[in-house]
């Protein structure tokens, strides 16, 4: 009896999965990146990094004093289990396993569980993706009734309002603004920021600011405006302040409803200005999903702790392609993050 899944080839299907092309506007891997773990349960250790502490003068023959470590939080957490999987219905087999004449219905399945497979991979990247934007911007992951709240401090959390607003034209001043939030990370003796990230919207604010103007042409004379400024000249007043260089991010995915509809989300809400120290703020968690555990040439189309693999079932007849990942953000730099809601 023909197996539909004899018609296609694993190890050709496994090396089609890990040769696939990751997102470059990802920025997951920049921020969390991989780190594959035996564990589903994971711990690590967050410092306060509090300003050193002054020494007390010491009298000869005397014991020196006992100082104490303190500011190191350990944080436990769970990987979360993603599982998604698509399906080729009876009819979509029976034109495989028995083709008209004349026609592709032979291969219609084969490539419908290639393109099945290349989705569901996207999907677990883009899934990656939102657990570090969210995390990167408010300091908490929330997944259902699952919420993990990483502990940025509270005064490194800020939403603007009335005339504050970056869209309040007259009366913003962005400027001080983000020198105020630098002096307050700098007074926690938090790391200076490295980069911001932002979105286009909320740039356009800062290009089109007066005091941005201002700063790079001059008090106006008169009631004559300063021109909007270019992005180099934009980029020169925030280097002569010492600010870091600005990255936008505008990237959207869909979410499935529950009665099968899609609504479209930002990845990155618009109205966000987040600083950011360098380097990584942490690590994307991988673990070994059990269904690896029992079927070794699952392990085959592992590609950065994504595994997809096909199985059949006979009521009813159908075929599966089914992704599944085990994994979660860590965040032991979320006391060096400033977060703001700009509009």
């Amino acid at each position: 009896m023909k197996n539909i899944l004899d018609l296609i080839d694993q190890k050709k299907l496994l090396a089609f999965v890990r040769a696939l092309e990751p997102d470059n506007t990802n920025l997951w891997s920049v921020l969390f990146p991989y780190l594959g773990t035996d564990e589903l349960k994971a711990e690590y250790l967050k410092g306060a990094y509090n300003a050193p502490v002054v020494m007390t003068p010491t009298a000869f023959e005397s014991e020196a004093e006992m100082g104490s470590r303190e500011g190191l939080t350990k944080v436990e957490l769970e990987l979360i289990k993603f599982a998604r999987k698509m399906r080729l219905n009876e009819e979509e087999i029976r034109k495989t396993l028995q083709p008209r004449t004349g026609t592709a219905d032979g291969d219609a399945a084969v490539r419908q569980v290639y393109n099945d497979a290349e989705t569901l991979y996207n999907a677990a990247d883009v899934t990656r993706e939102k657990m570090a934007m969210d995390a990167a911007s408010t300091g908490k992951v929330i997944l259902r009734d699952i919420e993990c709240d990483f502990g940025v401090p509270a005064d490194q959390k800020v939403t603007l309002t009335t005339t504050a607003k970056w869209d309040q034209t007259d009366t913003r001043d962005p400027l001080k603004n983000e020198l105020d939030w630098i002096d307050v990370l700098v007074e926690a003796n938090r790391r200076l920021p490295e980069r911001a990230l932002t979105t286009r919207k909320v740039l356009n604010y800062l290009l089109q600011d007066a005091k941005y103007r201002e700063a790079y042409w001059g008090k106006p004379i008169g009631a004559v405006d300063p021109p909007v400024l270019t992005n180099e000249q934009f980029n020169q007043v925030r280097t002569d302040r010492g600010l870091p260089p600005i990255k936008t991010y505008d990237r959207v995915a869909r979410v499935q409803n529950e009665d099968g509809t899609y609504t479209t989300i930002r990845l990155l809400a618009q109205n966000k200005f987040i600083l950011l120290p360098g380097g990584k703020l942490g690590d994307t968690l991988h673990g070994i999903p059990t269904e690896a555990l029992y079927n070794n040439e699952l392990t085959g189309s592992e590609k950065q702790g994504v595994y997809t693999y096909n199985y059949s079932e006979h009521e009813p007849p159908s075929v599966y392609t089914k992704t599944v990942m085990f994994a979660f953000p860590t965040f032991p730099e979320a006391e060096h993050v400033f977060q703001a809601d700009v509009f």
